[in-house]
């Protein structure tokens, strides 16, 4: 078996003979709040360009509702990033309206299509409050998402 200190040797020689310079990077990611109906369905110790060694991230979401299902999914990326995708419970699409929700037409994460994604930002007090909307945009329901960013390291390497 193989060593952690022939490892690490290893790891250490290949930098120094590459030229390449790993450091920490600090990533941040949306972690949406309990809320009743809100599961969280998939974890990972890795979002795309973060990777939490200890505790893996929540990286999906589904809301369940009587008259439809909202999936909310991390990004792939160091900065904070939401998407989110409506539907009815005969699959019909529905429409999400929010100053802080944008819509994207069509965003792929982990092969999943997305149709809007959230500006956290634009959230006031971590709270993504948003209207749910049928194709004539009837009002159906009115939802709260209470979030918060949480923080995961990684380490990058950059080629000198």
């Amino acid at each position: 078996m193989i060593s952690s200190i022939w490892i690490s040797a290893f790891i250490v020689l290949m930098f120094a003979s590459t030229a390449c310079a790993p450091h920490m990077v600090r990533c941040e990611f949306v972690r949406l709040l309990p809320k009743p109906g809100l599961t969280i369905t998939h974890y990972a110790r890795t979002n795309g360009e973060c990777f939490r060694i200890i505790k893996p991230m929540p990286i999906r979401y589904e809301l369940q509702r009587d008259q439809y299902t909202i999936i909310f999914a991390i990004g792939d990326r160091w900065y904070p990033q939401l998407v989110l995708d409506v539907q009815g419970r005969k699959g019909q699409p529905l429409t999400l309206k929010c100053p802080a929700i944008y819509f994207a037409s069509e965003l792929v994460i982990r092969g999943e299509r997305f149709r809007y994604y959230v500006r956290e930002q634009e959230a006031p007090n971590s709270v993504l409050v948003f209207k749910v909307l049928d194709s004539s945009d009837k009002e159906i329901s009115v939802e709260s998402i209470p979030f918060r960013l949480d923080k995961a390291t990684t380490i990058a390497i950059d080629a000198v």
